[in-house]
């Protein structure tokens, strides 16, 4: 499929396109460098609840590829990344909560739960998991894993609700 097609099919709302689209215009590798038109395919993919494009668009922010630098934005589409399950978007989302980037402050008992939540499937995060319990009173530690078990049921009432809907759809 060539750029033209690729442009047209993801101006109709396919998100392998858009994704397509942001990745080529952010990579410069077959054309310049356009990170504002990276931004829009990106954008235009999040707000289809897309969670690599709404990560992609939280890493923008973050860093200011493009656009100005916004904590609180990177946060926002960190956080819509999360709650369908991106374990990118729960470590992201746990180090904001550490350095208070984007967050009221630091806030290392919900850093904590975020960590705790996403290293039974990443491994290579327990050792901030840990180091993170090891800063934290029995008290916190103790909150923090209730925290876990909220974010886990929110994770799967959300994904539970996207596959209904899903479902919804395909019967129509």
């Amino acid at each position: 499929m060539d750029i033209t097609e690729s442009m047209r099919m993801a101006e109709q709302g396919d998100l392998q396109c858009q994704r397509f689209l942001a990745k080529f215009y952010q990579n410069g590798s077959d054309a310049p460098k356009d990170y504002l038109e990276s931004v829009k395919w990106w954008s235009l993919a999040a707000d289809q609840g897309d969670a690599e494009a709404q990560v992609a668009l939280g890493q923008i922010f973050f860093y200011g590829t493009g656009v100005t630098r916004d904590d609180v934005e990177a946060v926002k589409w960190y956080r819509k990344a999360a709650v369908q399950g991106r374990l990118e978007a729960l470590v992201l989302l746990g180090r904001r909560y550490i350095e208070g980037f984007g967050t009221e402050e630091s806030d290392l008992v919900e850093a904590y739960a975020y960590f705790n939540l996403v290293s039974v499937e990443l491994t290579s995060t327990r050792g901030a998991r840990d180091e993170l319990e090891g800063r934290l009173s029995l008290e916190e530690v103790l909150r923090g894993q209730r925290r876990t078990k909220e974010l886990k049921k929110e994770i799967e009432a959300n994904i539970d609700s996207k596959r209904a809907e899903d479902v919804k759809k395909a019967g129509k």
